[in-house]
């Protein structure tokens, strides 16, 4: 996968969950997976692991929170005090990520994070200019693509292969004879007499 993108080869890879990827191929595979995915795009998942690695993905921000507290006493005028500071949190929550659903979606590219909307393909323009979506209009482009698949096992696409006994054969009877070795000789014949059942080393 890692190679592969060097190649400009994309990979559409779709999972429930995280936990999927690390049944397959392991934890450490599985972490090298996710590193040399470039864009996530999240739908829904009830997994609370996945949805904090989706919340660790997206990163931090920083934000200004407001205490504001007050005293009053008997016999005193009462105070008041205000203190603003800055706190770190997570851009959205393990428990916020879980609560994105259709047709919504989350997307997280190198540039940032983004909630996008994601309606329904039949909703699309282009479906109506196209026909996509419509049933019958399907039935046809399947019927096409599969009648315009070539059959296996016929002749155009018997793949050819170098039959070198075919040429003997065609040959005349005294040349085929004489390249067939009799049964009578032995291939042993030639070789050296420790290659021989009768020899015997002295």
């Amino acid at each position: 996968m890692t190679v592969a993108g060097g190649y400009g080869v994309r990979w559409n890879l779709f999972i429930q969950d995280f936990n999927q990827l690390i049944d397959v191929y392991g934890q450490e595979v599985a972490k090298i997976i996710q590193g040399n995915c470039h864009y996530w795009i999240y739908l829904h998942s009830q997994d609370n692991s996945t949805n904090e690695e989706i919340s660790k993905n997206m990163g931090k921000y920083t934000t200004t929170t407001y205490s504001l507290g007050g005293s009053t006493q008997k016999y005193s005028a009462p105070s008041s005090s205000t203190n603003i500071q800055l706190s770190e949190r997570s851009l959205l929550n393990p428990d916020e990520v879980a609560k994105i659903q259709r047709p919504y979606q989350l997307v997280i590219s190198p540039n940032a994070p983004a909630i996008m909307y994601s309606p329904d393909i039949s909703q699309w323009t282009f479906n109506a200019m196209l026909g996509m979506g419509d049933k019958a209009h399907n039935t046809r482009l399947i019927e096409l693509d599969e009648n315009a698949r070539p059959e296996r096992g016929g002749k155009s696409t018997e793949q050819l292969l170098w039959k070198p006994w075919e040429e003997i054969l065609r040959e005349s009877p005294a040349q085929s004879a004489a390249a067939v070795p009799r049964r009578s000789e032995s291939v042993l014949d030639n070789k050296p007499p420790y290659f021989r059942r009768e020899a015997k080393l002295r």
